[in-house]
């Protein structure tokens, strides 16, 4: 279904704005922790992983989670150049474009 391929792959918007790129990923449910991000030349790696943690007596229907996407971003990347934030389950990369 529509809701299972977002919560697996959420839509990415990225755009280049003053030698800037940025790409924001709606991804709710997940820590800070629980997400790696990484950058090749001009293509953007998201990997997030989340083990629900019951407490005794607790009955949870929460399902693990994880995301794994690559995103090929509207220009290359500066190395080592990334910064991200993430707030109220919204991821923002921003990189410097080379």
């Amino acid at each position: 279904t529509r809701e299972f391929f977002e919560f697996v792959m959420p839509p990415v918007d990225t755009y280049l704005e003053g030698g800037v790129i940025r790409a924001v990923i709606d991804m709710p449910g997940f820590a800070d922790g629980d997400i790696e991000t990484s950058l090749d030349g001009d293509v953007l790696t998201v990997r997030a992983r989340r083990e629900p943690a019951p407490r005794e007596g607790m009955v949870t229907c929460q399902r693990p989670g994880f995301v794994d996407k690559a995103v090929r971003l509207p220009a290359r990347g500066a190395p080592g150049g990334m910064s991200r934030s993430y707030a109220d389950g919204v991821l923002t990369v921003t990189v410097p474009s080379a």
